[in-house]
């Protein structure tokens, strides 16, 4: 393994490691709060979604070279399921903590209606069937992936409105942008340095090139929101933790 290998190997298990991390803060704010108000159902809804396509992707080209959706790294593969495993958890805890007004859009029921119904006919068309000849680019799982993509873009969208609606974070844990942002640098850079390591233009995965650039481009906004727009003042916080534990903690 040469030098380029090593530390591509390093920088990708360390974005695993922090992107990975970045699901616990929410996962424990919810637990802390015993109320999910603070968290964009939308935003789950798109992310259970994104995951499942993110893990099929993954493991098809981690399987099958052939597939060409890219160079799959362990750590790639390892990340997928992880992130699948903590949105369940975080579904879960939708289901037994109250939502107070928090609800899934007519919009995204609509978007993820369409993606679950069109994906699935386009994989049998086209991979199972053989029906439509499709190019490399547009092979089924490369839309999986694209499907992946296209909700990332959408999901972070509903926790910046939620947020600019309430006028507050309160309820998003702002570590989970913190550590997302430089689990998507890392990622970016992995991707980048990978076009210097493997001498084939088809290695670039561009489904996880893309998803590193969305990612920094959301998180900075949150953060911003955060920090600048919003920021948090401790005796608020204290006085809207009081106020949820005296009204069913459902008034965030």
């Amino acid at each position: 393994m040469t030098f380029l290998q090593t530390l591509s190997t390093l920088i990708g298990w360390t974005y695993f490691a922090v992107w990975s991390i970045s699901f616990y803060p929410q996962i424990y704010e919810n637990w802390r709060l015993k109320n999910v108000n603070g968290l964009s159902v939308d935003y789950v809804g798109l992310n259970i979604t994104g995951y499942i396509c993110l893990c099929i992707y993954s493991t098809a080209g981690y399987l099958d070279k052939s597939l060409d959706v890219g160079t799959i790294h362990n750590e790639d593969l390892a990340f997928a399921y992880h992130g699948l495993f903590c949105t369940l958890i975080i579904i879960g805890q939708m289901i037994f903590y109250p939502l107070g007004d928090n609800k899934l859009s007519k919009f995204i029921i609509v978007i993820l209606v369409i993606l679950w119904t069109l994906t699935p006919i386009y994989f049998l068309l086209t991979q199972t069937f053989d029906v439509i000849d499709v190019s490399v680019n547009y092979n089924a799982y490369r839309i999986i992936g694209y499907d992946k993509l296209l909700i990332s873009f959408i999901k972070y969208i509903p926790q910046v409105y939620w947020n600019y609606k309430r006028k507050k974070t309160i309820g998003w844990n702002i570590w989970v942008s913190l550590l997302d942002i430089t689990g998507g640098i890392l990622s970016v850079i992995q991707t980048i340095m990978d076009q210097f390591i493997y001498d084939d233009n088809n290695e670039i995965n561009p489904v996880k090139f893309a998803l590193g650039l969305l990612t920094i481009g959301f998180d900075s906004i949150l953060i911003f929101q955060h920090y600048f727009l919003y920021p948090p003042k401790k005796d608020t916080q204290v006085m809207d933790y009081v106020t949820m534990k005296d009204n069913g903690l459902d008034d965030i």
